[in-house]
């Protein structure tokens, strides 16, 4: 048995049930213990080996301290009242076990896939807000003032700078560097 293994025990349906009150104090002891051997089967709920084989009489009697001619006689007067199931390959079972495995593995299915699609809604919004600041430096990058693309002096003569008459406001005028290097090259 595994030592981290648990289970919810309803004490009003233990004692609440109908056909665990018709047992008698033999079979509710050997009962209990088969909801031990259950609890940890596989699959939950059965009564059966790792394998999902059924458990003999001579291995019930061993866990339960008792003989397999005891195991057997009170075994089926669990199946006779109602308490024990057994399936089709001759394990036993407890419905609510089952029931309640089957539940599990719905939402622990259920909590993978939420996981997962809420993963993917995480990556496309994360995917969006770098796309939205590649934008939005893309956006800044064409709005920032360009400076002037840089000629070489070869190019620059002297039809190149504009002077702004008086009185006529600003307008294109070349920068004292500028002139000083159009005079050395025309010079």
């Amino acid at each position: 048995m595994s030592a981290h293994q648990s289970t919810q025990w309803f004490w009003s349906d233990w004692a609440g049930d109908q056909e665990v009150r018709r047992l008698t104090v033999a079979e509710r002891g050997l009962w209990i213990d088969l909801l031990a051997l259950a609890a940890v089967g596989k699959p939950v709920g059965y009564v059966c080996d790792q394998r999902g084989n059924p458990i003999s009489y001579e291995e019930i009697a061993r866990f339960s301290n008792c003989t397999p001619t005891e195991a057997e006689s009170l075994i089926a007067g669990m199946l006779e009242k109602g308490a024990a199931s057994r399936d089709r390959t001759g394990r036993l079972f407890n419905r609510r076990m089952t029931r309640q495995a089957e539940k599990t593995a719905k939402k622990r299915m259920a909590g993978k896939l939420g996981a997962e699609q809420t993963k993917q809604v995480w990556n496309g919004l994360r995917a969006l807000a770098n796309s939205q600041s590649a934008v939005a430096l893309a956006r800044a990058s064409a709005m920032a003032p360009r400076a002037p693309p840089i000629q070489s002096l070869s190019k620059i003569t002297t039809a190149s700078i504009v002077e702004t008459p008086k009185g006529l406001g600003d307008g294109l005028a070349a920068s004292p560097e500028l002139l000083a290097a159009i005079a050395r090259k025309t010079g």
